[in-house]
């Protein structure tokens, strides 16, 4: 079974906003990932479950220390998990 790509998902469900990666550049608008339109998306999405908004990015911020060039802690729980509301 072959990985599907965030391209991939944007083709098949053009409604959901995803970042490219290693970039993590959001894919529709280029802005870096989460951009307001994906923080929207991603909350309508998880309204009923926002704990699982919280472990989802957490989730992705894993993956992009991997990626992102020499991330500090401060940037990437900016970016990943400070705009989450509490549930």
């Amino acid at each position: 079974m072959s990985a599907i790509s965030a391209a991939d998902m944007v083709l098949a469900n053009p409604g959901i906003i995803v970042p490219g990666r290693p970039s993590w550049n959001c894919l529709l608008c280029h802005r870096p990932w989460p951009s307001p339109d994906a923080k929207a998306d991603l909350d309508t999405q998880y309204a009923r479950f926002p704990s699982g908004l919280a472990i989802y990015m957490a989730s992705v911020l894993y993956d992009a220390v991997e990626d992102l060039p020499e991330p500090t802690p401060a940037d990437l729980y900016e970016r990943f998990l400070a705009w989450i509301r509490p549930g």
